[in-house]
């Protein structure tokens, strides 16, 4: 029996190996030619956050489109205490509603916003509901955006209270 060679089979296995020795040898020798990676070089990576503040030495807060407004749940529990109080629902919404979308850093934007306003000291401010029906006492942090509700009531319940220290 003449040798006629390898099986057809075998050798699209043998071409196959050589294809693949090829494109090692040659993947190794482009790796030879890059400069070796040292891993003491990577740059640092930076939070969100401290890319944020590269841009602006700003504080975090000032980005903030809005006020926020703690204790709204005052206003609901005075709302739901009698009957007699359900017509200041819509202006003490409408209220809240302005107060979100404020800009508010001195107490001269907050009068210039609502002239009613009542200016006292240390960040209080008195706000005249419902056409003046009911009175609202707040606290206001403008460094921080905050408006904490402190008081909501009638007049007579308003002057029995001492605005400055509620």
């Amino acid at each position: 029996m003449a040798d006629t060679g390898p099986a057809p089979r075998t050798a699209e296995r043998h071409q196959a190996l050589d294809d693949l020795v090829a494109q090692a040898q040659a993947l190794k020798m482009g790796y030879e030619q890059q400069p070796p990676i040292q891993l003491n070089q990577r740059k640092p990576r930076k939070s969100k956050r401290s890319r944020v503040l590269e841009v602006a030495e700003v504080p975090i807060w000032d980005y903030a489109m809005r006020m926020r407004i703690i204790a709204l749940s005052a206003l609901k529990t005075f709302r739901e205490s009698s009957p007699s109080y359900a017509d200041a629902i819509e202006p003490g919404m409408a209220w809240y509603r302005e107060t979100l979308r404020a800009h508010w850093s001195t107490p001269n934007d907050v009068k210039a916003q609502f002239s009613s306003a009542g200016i006292l000291r240390d960040g209080r401010v008195v706000f005249n509901i419902a056409g003046n029906k009911y009175r609202l006492v707040v606290w206001i942090n403008y460094a921080y955006r905050v408006v904490y509700i402190r008081f909501i009531g009638t007049h007579k319940q308003y002057d029995e209270i001492d605005a400055q220290t509620i």
